[in-house]
């Protein structure tokens, strides 16, 4: 991309827009957000949010793009690590949460979108397409690290793209209600919680089977 082609920054009414916005879709959903309840949150004009975005239409989809570009830059810097598989979850994980709790917000829209998404939404295919490229993407990058030998050949890398990505995806969306339980209250540790995840995923929930060799020895 050249510096002609490179968009042009954004002002600060136009940022203060696309934030106000992608916290109403959030929360209300596309259906239940008006260009005047944008405006009205942002605190400029409605003819100020028309200045900068054509239609509601078109500054959902700007929003859900961003979102999904967002996740993007994560599976390229996962294509890119070359420690063990261990190292490899850690990080992808860690930048996974860190993007989540820099803007909470995109976690529930993205849950709201994909399970109530309505026909009136002339988004909802765009969206649901680049949700399916982006789990795609996650799901070949650990192919590749299979065929590499760095992952266990009998791991669905299917299987292991939804588990972190919906295990950690959840954490955001049960906030509250983890807080409001005795059990729940220690997943308000972000961090913690994915080391768990991966403990989980890495090592298994069994315990650890007995050498048959040992307990006959202890039998005699």
């Amino acid at each position: 991309m050249t510096d002609q082609d490179a968009p042009s920054p954004r002002t600060d009414a136009a940022e203060r827009i696309l934030t106000a916005a992608q916290r109403l879709f959030a929360d209300h959903g596309y259906d239940g957000v008006s260009m005047r309840d944008i405006a009205e949150a942002a605190d400029v004009s409605k003819a100020n949010v028309f200045h900068h975005f054509k239609s509601k239409a078109e500054l959902y989809r700007l929003i859900l793009d961003e979102c999904t570009n967002e996740f993007r830059q994560l599976l390229t810097l996962l294509r890119t690590n070359d420690g063990s598989i261990e190292q490899i979850l850690t990080d992808f994980t860690d930048a996974y949460i860190q993007q989540l709790s820099a803007r909470p917000e995109v976690a529930r829209l993205i849950l709201r979108q994909l399970l109530t998404g309505k026909t009136s939404d002339p988004n909802r295919d765009h969206f649901e397409a680049l949700v399916a490229e982006r789990f795609d993407e996650a799901c070949e990058a650990f192919a590749d690290f299979q065929r590499a030998g760095r992952l266990a050949p009998d791991v669905d890398p299917r299987a292991l793209t939804q588990t972190l990505l919906s295990g950690h995806l959840m954490l955001f969306v049960l906030r509250n209600v983890a807080e409001r339980s005795r059990h729940g209250k220690a997943l308000a540790g972000t961090q913690q919680y994915s080391r768990n995840v991966l403990d989980i995923i890495l090592h298994g929930v069994l315990s650890p089977r007995r050498n048959p060799e040992s307990t006959q020895a202890r039998g005699n």
